[in-house]
């Protein structure tokens, strides 16, 4: 049986007195279904991985106002096997986090809050508390309750008279039966629009990558969702729900321990590269750095053993701009093409 869970109210609450286990074994994604309220897991937690769709990697992919509280008063495990592409947003724990709580991996999460006792997380969420307007009433449906009322007409004004409609006289011993009025209402929900910090992925199905969304109109390159790759392309732009985004940066870690990683391409738009974006990616021979990249984070390439051939377009890079060991433990006998008239800012 499938089970759908939806949280879109900031007064949504779920409690698990157990383990939680989440697994998108059909294909489906779960991406902007955890946009508000609070979520309270007392055992394990487990994202599980199963279907063989890349939509399916964004089985909790919570974001906006979302909350998810661990107690700790027992060891609790917390597994992602789809992170970034799934991730806590606001996580809130009690107690001592290293000896309370076990994270694979470290970090899956957008914001951390940690308290001493549970009374102080109580005092927290008494603070945060939103107003019950906030939230549709019980009666209330959200989908209508915009529209307007609508008014009853008159008796006897419905059906029009003999002299009105000559060819709706009553035929003898009948008499008119009053026809029922459908009014025909239209939804007044508005598609979700992400917040900054949502993890969202292209439209093309074919492009297996998650991106996190910078602005309005720009994202972050996040994560490959196969670390099994052999070939990256990093594209210019990204079209997620008819908006089209232009891709800025690149992650940190976005392809950090991809072994099989040969090639990528890196889109025109990039202006810059996160710390560790390229670590360990032992069979990466050649890479081309476009022209308007500014900024190349620490440990970018580090550990790339095989990089051979770095071709650096962009003249916007000063020696500052270039973070510690970006290219660090890369092939002995490397080759390094700069434009020309940067050279002697590269030298120095």
């Amino acid at each position: 049986m499938l089970t759908l869970l939806v949280m879109e109210y900031v007064l949504d609450e779920v409690k698990v007195e157990g383990d939680f286990l989440i697994d998108t074994n059909n294909g489906s994604t779960n991406a902007s279904r955890f946009t508000a309220g609070t979520m309270t897991i007392c055992g394990d937690f487990t994202q599980k991985y199963s279907a063989s769709s890349v939509y399916g990697s964004y089985g909790f992919n919570a974001s906006d106002k979302h909350i998810v509280i661990l107690p700790g008063k027992q060891m609790q495990e917390i597994k992602f096997e789809k992170y970034p592409s799934s991730h806590f947003n606001n996580l809130k724990l009690v107690g001592d986090i290293n000896k309370n709580y076990k994270f694979t991996p470290e970090n899956c999460w957008n914001s951390l809050s940690v308290y001493e006792t549970q009374e102080d997380l109580e005092k927290s969420l008494e603070a945060e508390k939103p107003n019950a307007t906030e939230n549709p009433s019980a009666t209330e449906n959200p989908a209508t309750s915009d529209l307007p009322e609508m008014t009853k007409e008159p008796q006897g004004t419905g059906n029009p008279t003999e002299t009105e409609n000559p060819d709706t006289t009553n035929a003898p011993g009948t008499t008119n039966t009053p026809q029922p009025t459908t009014a025909q209402f239209f939804s007044t929900e508005q598609p979700s629009i992400p917040t900054v910090g949502t993890i969202i992925m292209d439209d093309n199905e074919q492009v297996s990558a998650s991106y996190k969304l910078l602005s309005t109109d720009q994202v972050s390159y996040e994560a490959a969702s196969d670390k099994n790759i052999t070939k990256a392309v990093i594209p210019a732009t990204i079209t997620k729900d008819g908006n089209t985004y232009k891709v800025t940066s690149i992650s940190n870690n976005a392809f950090s321990g991809c072994n099989k990683l040969q090639s990528v391409t890196i889109g025109k738009n990039v202006t810059n590269t996160g710390n560790n974006a390229f670590s360990k990616c032992k069979k990466l021979k050649k890479i081309v750095i476009p022209a308007n990249v500014k900024k190349i984070g620490k440990r970018t390439f580090y550990g790339c053993k095989n990089l051979k051939i770095i071709s650096i377009k962009t003249k916007k890079l000063k020696s500052k701009s270039v973070g510690a060991q970006a290219f660090k433990g890369i092939h002995k006998k490397a080759v390094i093409k700069v434009p020309k008239k940067q050279k002697k800012t590269y030298k120095s």
